[in-house]
């Protein structure tokens, strides 16, 4: 372990960092080490429960090392990149709770591997000369990234009768439930179905991390209302998501009550402020109350809405008008409603392993789902939920998507990688082949029958490519 920070300290001044040395209120990045016993049983079972590393750290150097991005590195025999992701993520939120640290980096004989709450275990082989150097690109992208930060609370923003009157909290809580039942989602991980009642206390009152419920999603509702200075550029309505796995959700039973209104608002001048019209910061974001419900009582989305909020923000928008079924809408160049392209997502923490060539609405499934690929020349490495540039990668997706830059493309959804930890998933605002309808519910008129694991197309893994 020493051999190994000593290189990487060498690395970080290579790349123009000052020489590491005892951490200051201006470090970035913290590095502990850990000796975790050896032994053949599970690593699991081998760690114990010890003095949380971050709080001993601050304690030591008189900082806060929550903000530091503190990092333990250990070595271990087991090559943990070979479980089935699920056994995986038990084995590492184990040595996380247990040790007190939410970034381990596990030495084993062959690999360097990263492993992040998010279930990432990105790696790096021992016999590559660059590997020191490429994990040490992985942690300065971790500890660069700027972490989303909170919702600012609206209160009596939106009227309760028109958003009890809406459907689309039950459409969604609806595709969440069969996404459970048919096992794309994992059920709640908390703390203490791994470590002491008394260590789950401590972290969700010292880091925020008691409970996580993955995966998220939205739509936009041009139904409802949003109050000026709420809206989503030109578009109509309001945007409606998961809330936050960390108010006691279960997204493989989510229910409406479970399905809140937000808004995130461009600022006029964030892209002279920032040099770059990606930048999280030059956006506010908003948790919608309803009329009547104080200030407590509003709660935050999923830490993955900010991911996608771009996905929504960047895309182009269509005008439409009510379909004469009663169904949905109609593209018409006239009507009165804005929808954006990019009108509904999905994250989730499973990888699109194939789209068969398959018939479905008439069409081969080819020509009406897209893959976006990948900009590792800008986005090289994972970078986990919630941060600025996840926000700036789906940015960046969205305007290299053909699906949704391209109005008359056919494509009905895309999807593109989330390094590591999942798969983010775009529904458009596209009228189902050989009609001229959009449906009003975007999950069962398009997302669920394409992904329906014995009729649908798209073949979906829990197991996510690890790089």
């Amino acid at each position: 372990m020493r051999t190994f920070t000593n290189e990487l300290a060498s690395r970080l001044v290579d790349q123009g960092h000052p020489a590491p040395g005892r951490p200051t209120q201006d470090s970035d990045m913290i590095i502990g080490l850990l000796d975790i016993p050896r032994g053949e049983s599970p690593l699991s079972q081998r760690m114990a429960e010890i003095p949380a590393k971050i709080m001993e750290a601050s304690s030591r150097y008189g900082i806060n090392a929550f903000k530091k991005n503190y990092t333990l590195v250990t070595t271990i025999a087991e090559d943990l990149t070979q479980l089935p992701k699920r056994e995986m993520e038990y084995e590492v939120r184990s040595v996380m709770s247990r040790a007190g640290a939410l970034k381990i980096l596990f030495q084993t004989p062959d690999k360097i591997a990263l492993a992040t709450m998010e279930g990432g275990l990105g790696h790096e082989f021992r016999d590559n000369p660059q590997m020191v150097k490429n994990m040490r690109d992985r942690l300065v992208t971790f500890a660069c990234a700027r972490a989303s930060g909170s919702y600012q609370v609206v209160e009596n923003a939106i009227n309760r009768e028109e958003l009890e009157s809406s459907r689309m909290p039950d459409h969604i809580a609806s595709a969440f439930r069969w996404m459970g039942e048919w096992g794309y989602l994992a059920k709640p991980f908390s703390v203490d179905m791994v470590a002491s009642r008394e260590r789950a206390r401590l972290a969700e009152r010292m880091m925020g991390w008691s409970r996580q419920s993955e995966s998220a999603g939205a739509a936009q509702d041009p139904m409802g209302t949003a109050p000026e200075g709420y809206r989503m550029g030109q578009a109509t309505g309001v945007v409606l998501t998961t809330k936050s796995g960390r108010f006691n959700i279960d997204k493989t039973k989510l229910t409406r009550e479970d399905v809140i209104p937000v808004s995130v608002v461009e600022r006029d001048d964030h892209a002279i402020r920032n040099g770059d019209p990606y930048a999280l910061s030059g956006f506010r974001r908003y948790a919608l109350g309803v009329i009547g419900e104080t200030a407590r009582q509003i709660v935050g989305p999923s830490i993955e809405y900010d991911e996608m909020a771009a996905a929504l923000d960047r895309s182009p928008s269509i005008r439409v008008s009510h379909h004469p079924s009663g169904l949905g809408w109609k593209p018409d160049a006239s009507g009165e409603i804005v929808l954006k392209r990019a009108r509904a997502f999905f994250h989730g923490h499973f990888a699109v392993s194939e789209v068969e060539p398959t018939p479905i609405w008439g069409k081969n499934a080819l020509e009406v789902v897209e893959y976006i690929p990948a900009n590792v020349r800008d986005y090289p490495y994972p970078f986990g939920c919630g941060v600025d540039i996840a926000f700036a990668c789906s940015s960046d997706a969205m305007l290299r998507s053909r699906g949704v830059q391209d109005v008359n493309s056919g494509i009905m959804l895309a999807y593109f990688d989330a390094m590591d930890h999942g798969t983010h998933v775009v529904i458009l605002a596209e009228p189902i082949p050989g009609t001229d309808l959009i449906p009003y519910d975007p999950f069962s008129s398009t997302l669920l029958p394409l992904i329906h694991p014995e009729t649908g197309p798209m073949r979906l893994s829990q197991e996510v490519p690890q790089v």
